[in-house]
């Protein structure tokens, strides 16, 4: 590998983060690396020395079960195009067009030659995947699957596994592609009708998931193998302990993570279950109100998908987003220095000539570490550590945001507190780091009830502007945010209704829409945040009487909400969407039936997802409008 290009993962933090990870986990550098990478390039990147390929540094945080979230990674133009053949090819085998794999396939041959050989894993997965789904489509199941599918699969295991694919054992740890060769391997083996061996391989690798699950990403994987094991033990009339405890497994990861992935096919099986249970004479109170509540929850989520013409996955072979920043180099150094007014002579001058400057941001060439980090200084982007863990500059804290990340998204306010205590205590000092610091502490002790809206906005709106000109919205038009500063831009949005600042915070909202759809590959990777400004600009147009307006904004983020599996703001949103249709209905267009369904999603998926305040909002406003209905 050319180490000019390897610079997209690149120095200091992502190294130290493994290595912290490694030892904490008690794994050697060589059970880490193996089928990844030499023993001393692993040694070399763990000490800051180098950098990797993202697809390189991606299967060892995954081997390690590291939460991606809040990796920051800045990519070279050729990584860049590495990245976008690898999402061209895997979108490529969803869509089923045989001349749109053939294309995608053709490229990603051509572009990653020479590159890392989990390059050659993924194609020789995603072949797999191909072969698989055409038999499924030809009505053959496995059985249409041959002996050269099973062979790409055992050549792609090999890549980085010693042991047999075959073998009973599950590896201690995986990457998402080694778990995708094993659960494919599997799904085949048990269509060709080795139903005992795939069932045996299920319920380790469900085991293995189960207990060391973070992440949408792997929770997906464990609960598609979970439906698996359901299902077999249904087909053979065991309704067995077993079946109660994985069915609660699946659905609580789901809740707990906001997953929609397999949630309808999970209560359609519950529903069966109970059926029979009620046949067995079993018809008491609890079962009636469990089925009640299942046949809501699955009713409303098949309407959901017929409505926005969204296949729901019933297989999830490689989850390509697992949440992570991704940047292109010279996009962000171009793009800021312009809304900053500094010309390439002004962001240059005491670091490098401007032709160096020209040239990093035409692609042409990727600048040393030090020069890199100085100009994304200059450009006010945390360069110190460019793999940033959760923004607090330290590598130790990076679980610790993480749950502190998934409480406040459950609004688990009061348990978040202690967390956010021991952050604000440990964390680093610099102004990356207070930036991230005033976002969460605001954001947390309104939630508490220990800050009013105005003090919150104020604090925000200093946090934006630690990086962000303050400039007027139209002048920011080609500014590359972070996630950071997108994330601060939908906090402050939330609250600009109470302190009279509409306008404003549809203006910042818009700008940052603008920037999203600019940037498809931002969005790809941003889409929780993308799918936040949305509902954020929905709201707010509807509360400026913008009726159709909003509710083709909320129409686009509940779209995106069923098409990545992700609950969080779906049920405000529909609910947000029936609000804005009673509206409507006062200017005299009746909309009843369809009123009445997005309302009735909204509360079904807040049983199973939301807190007890907001379910007693919803089943109030359910109560007064539809319940007689």
């Amino acid at each position: 590998m050319n180490a000019k290009e390897d610079m997209g993962t690149v120095y200091n933090q992502i190294g130290k983060v493994i290595c912290l990870e490694r030892i904490k986990a008690g794994v050697s550098v060589d059970q880490l690396c193996q089928g990844i990478c030499s023993r001393s390039y692993l040694a070399r990147i763990e000490s800051g020395e180098r950098g990797c390929e993202k697809i390189m540094s991606e299967a060892l945080l995954q081997r390690l079960d590291v939460p991606q979230e809040r990796f920051l990674y800045f990519l070279n133009n050729r990584e860049y195009e590495r990245l976008c053949a690898r999402e061209k090819l895997y979108e490529a085998v969803d869509s089923g067009l045989e001349e749109e794999y053939r294309i995608a396939r053709e490229e990603y041959i051509r572009i990653t030659q020479g590159q890392s050989r989990l390059h050659e894993q993924f194609l020789l997965l995603s072949e797999c995947v191909w072969e698989w789904e055409r038999s499924r489509n030809a009505g053959k199941e496995g059985s249409g699957v041959g002996q050269q599918t099973l062979d790409k699969l055992r050549r792609a295991w090999n890549i980085t596994q010693s042991s047999e694919l075959s073998e009973r054992p599950v590896p201690e740890r995986m990457s998402y592609m080694e778990l995708s060769v094993k659960s494919l391997y599997l799904r085949i083996q048990e269509e060709l009708g080795k139903t005992d061996e795939a069932m045996e391989g299920y319920r380790k690798l469900f085991e293995r998931l189960r207990r060391k699950t973070t992440g949408l990403g792997r929770v997906s994987f464990c609960v598609q193998i979970g439906y698996r094991i359901l299902l077999l033990l249904e087909k053979s009339d065991n309704c067995s302990v077993e079946s109660a405890e994985v069915y609660k497994a699946c659905t609580d990861m789901l809740r707990q993570t906001g997953g929609l992935f397999l949630l309808a096919d999970l209560m359609e099986y519950r529903l069966r279950q109970l059926k029979k249970a009620r046949d067995e004479g079993m018809d008491h109170d609890g079962v009636k109100q469990e089925t009640k509540r299942a046949e809501g929850l699955c009713a409303s989520l098949r309407w959901l998908y017929e409505e926005y013409s969204v296949k729901p996955a019933d297989w999830i072979w490689y989850p390509t987003d697992d949440v992570e920043e991704t940047y292109v180099l010279s996009q962000m150094i171009r793009g800021r220095r312009q809304a900053m007014g500094m010309t390439q002579e002004m962001l240059g001058d005491g670091i490098c000539d401007p032709v160096t400057v020209s040239r990093i941001e035409s692609g042409l060439v990727v600048p040393k570490q030090g020069v890199m980090t100085k100009l994304l200084e200059k450009l006010n982007i945390p360069g110190g550590s460019i793999v940033l863990s959760a923004q607090t500059g330290k590598t130790e804290l990076h679980r610790l945001t993480e749950e502190f990340n998934l409480l406040t998204k459950m609004g688990k306010i009061q348990e978040a507190l202690p967390l956010m205590e021991q952050i604000l205590k440990n964390a680093g000092r610099n102004r990356y780091v207070d930036q991230y610091l005033t976002v969460i502490e605001a954001q947390t002790l309104y939630g508490a009830g220990k800050l009013d809206a105005p003090s919150v906005q104020e604090r925000l709106w200093k946090a934006l502007f630690m990086t962000v000109p303050d400039k007027k919205p139209e002048d920011l038009n080609t500014w590359i945010f972070t996630r950071t500063e997108t994330s601060i831009i939908n906090c402050i949005s939330q609250s600009c209704e109470k302190v009279g600042q509409r306008d404003k915070g549809i203006s910042w909202l818009k700008l940052l829409l603008q920037y999203y759809d600019k940037i498809p590959s931002v969005r790809r990777k941003g889409m929780e945040n993308y799918e936040m400004a949305l509902r954020n600009l929905g709201n707010l147009l509807g509360n400026n009487k913008e009726y159709e307006e909003a509710i083709r904004t909320e129409d686009i983020a509940i779209r995106i909400g069923l098409q990545t599996g992700r609950v969080n703001r779906i049920i405000l949103t529909a609910y947000d969407r029936t609000w804005n249709m009673e509206q409507l209905k006062k200017q005299g267009k009746n909309n009843k039936k369809l009123r009445r369904s997005y309302m009735k999603a909204a509360l079904e998926l807040a049983y199973m997802y939301s807190t007890a305040n907001r379910i007693c909002f919803l089943e109030k406003h359910w109560k007064k409008y539809y319940e007689k209905d």
